[in-house]
């Protein structure tokens, strides 16, 4: 439940349905998409969304559900860099 902004980063829960990424999941998710669209979703709700499930993104715009203030997000974007790459979702540093 709660608000998840394009550019989420969910992984596959195995029965079709996605959740919002978490550090466990990295390693034991096999597939991973990436939000296009902001959507909110109340306790015990489901929301059909559009999500990327390939292609190239710019590491500075993608949400890791997971991080919080203290992390950098540029080792963030390293230690999903491969699980990602296997879903063929990769991850590039676009300079401004």
């Amino acid at each position: 439940q709660g608000e998840f902004k394009r550019g989420t980063l969910l992984m596959g829960d195995g029965a079709g349905n996605f959740i919002a990424s978490t550090k466990a999941g990295l390693s034991s998710a096999n597939t991973f998409c990436i939000l296009c669209d902001s959507v909110t979703i109340g306790e015990n709700e489901y929301a059909e969304v559009g999500g990327y499930f390939e292609g190239e993104f710019n590491d500075a715009r993608v949400i890791f559900p997971f991080e919080t203030e203290s992390d950098d997000h540029d080792t963030l974007v390293e230690a999903v860099r491969e699980p990602l790459r296997k879903s063929k979702i990769f991850l590039r540093h676009l300079h401004p």
